[in-house]
């Protein structure tokens, strides 16, 4: 899995919407659709908001993506 989806299945899981993520950082709401669909890197900038905005620390993530690595190796 990658950010992109692990952002998107979190924020869905939370029930917050994209139109309240874009009024917290002032990221815009196609700019979060194409970020959550991989059509555009998210920048890190961005990535600190998202998360201050979804109420989680970025390790959250990070460990989830070190998780999903560490599964594929040991496949």
């Amino acid at each position: 899995m990658k950010l992109h989806e692990l952002l998107r299945d979190y924020r869905k899981s939370k029930g917050v919407t994209q139109t309240h993520i874009s009024k917290v950082t002032g990221i815009s709401n196609k700019m979060l659709s194409e970020t959550e669909n991989g059509l555009v890197r998210l920048r890190a900038e961005e990535f600190l908001k998202i998360c201050q905005a979804l109420e989680v620390k970025p390790n959250f993530f990070m460990d989830k993506l070190l998780e999903n690595e560490n599964q594929k190796i040991d496949s």
